[in-house]
């Protein structure tokens, strides 16, 4: 998942930061992401499954305190709909758009092609 998005956004003209657990080629790992890193972007994306059911108290190890209203929070995660990552940003005002949105996108799509 976190591929795709790294495709769309960078084929979008958008500069990317991945993160990872571990640092590596192309991605930092999370004890690097700073509040100056949050303020440089204004597009957060979760492409893993943290706080996916059942595990749903868990969230990205992110600098919450330094979201604002101008950051965008996308979580891919659809189950819950509203992961502690979203309630998190948008506790700070971020706006937030859950999973829920692309899995009808992915089931309407699928439906297209499979019903010329």
């Amino acid at each position: 998942a976190a591929a795709a998005v790294n495709y769309v956004l960078k084929g979008l003209g958008m500069c990317v930061i991945s993160v990872s657990r571990v640092a590596k080629e192309g991605a930092i790992s999370y004890d690097k992401v700073t509040d100056e890193v949050i303020a440089s972007t204004s597009l957060i994306v979760n492409a893993t499954p943290v706080g996916m059911y059942p595990h749903v108290d868990e969230a990205p190890d992110i600098p919450y305190s330094a979201l604002t209203p101008r950051h965008i929070l996308f979580d891919l995660i659809y189950n819950p709909q509203n992961t502690l990552f979203l309630r998190r940003g948008a506790e700070r005002g971020a706006t937030t758009v859950g999973g829920g949105e692309m899995f009808q996108a992915q089931a309407e799509a699928s439906w297209q092609i499979w019903n010329r």
